[in-house]
């Protein structure tokens, strides 16, 4: 999700937008191991300092084997 503020504050889902100049951003890439969108993948983003874009990317991960680690540390 990304909020962008241009005299007025707008919001929406994403998967590749271009920063400008005379705005304002929150961007919220979501996280990995506790989706709200119901996806199971990992999520981060990307931003490209020379094309001034921000992409949403997303992987696949073994989440059986994450949930041992996480229960054998304790």
């Amino acid at each position: 999700m990304a909020f962008i503020r241009d005299g007025t504050i707008r919001a929406g889902t994403y998967e590749k937008f271009w920063v400008e100049d005379d705005k304002h951003y929150l961007v919220n890439p979501g996280s990995v191991g506790q989706p709200r969108d119901g996806t199971a993948r990992a999520t981060y983003v990307v931003y490209d300092l020379e094309k001034r874009m921000i992409e949403l990317r997303r992987f696949e991960y073994d989440i059986a084997a994450a949930q041992k680690k996480i229960r054998e540390v304790g």
